[in-house]
């Protein structure tokens, strides 16, 4: 009867140990978007439980601009909703896109208006594009769309 109970011990003593991380960061401050999995998990306590949730490549048009705009998914974003063309001309690479997707850069809301086709217009609140009138052009790509180009209302120079 002792060893089951030593197991259980063992293996909640590695569930609590597991959390701990090297250093401690600041929580994230942006808006998080997930997919549901249906997968639950315990996080080491008997009330409390998390969600496990992946985000997948945007079926729509409108859900790639929004997964830019708000997604926290840096990997993501980088990877999988922006076409090799557009991180290049915005970001340099896939290291500068991912140094740039901050959660301070990230819109509260996405302000979507319908699509136009291949065309999403939006109007962010929050984030580096908070108020600006975008145009964004997708294109099919990885069994959903990619943003390929964005065009901004936002005055040029000081």
């Amino acid at each position: 009867m002792k060893r089951p109970i030593a197991a259980a011990a063992a293996a909640l003593l590695l569930i609590l140990l597991a959390g701990c991380g090297e250093k401690d960061e600041p929580a994230t401050t942006g808006p998080v978007v997930t997919a549901e999995t249906g997968t639950t998990t315990a996080t080491g306590s008997t009330t409390e439980a998390t969600t496990t949730t992946t985000e997948e490549t945007p079926k729509t048009p409108a859900d790639a601009v929004e997964a830019f705009l708000v997604s926290p998914d840096a990997e993501l974003v980088c990877d999988e909703i922006v076409t090799p063309k557009f991180l290049r001309a915005s970001y340099g690479d896939r290291a500068g896109c991912i140094a740039a997707r901050k959660p301070a850069t990230l819109a509260s809301s996405p302000g979507l208006a319908p699509a136009n086709g291949n065309v999403v217009t939006a109007q962010p609140q929050g984030g580096i594009y908070d108020g600006e009138k975008l145009t964004f052009t997708t294109v099919p790509a990885a069994g959903g769309f990619a943003i390929d180009s964005v065009k901004s209302n936002a005055p040029v120079g000081p």
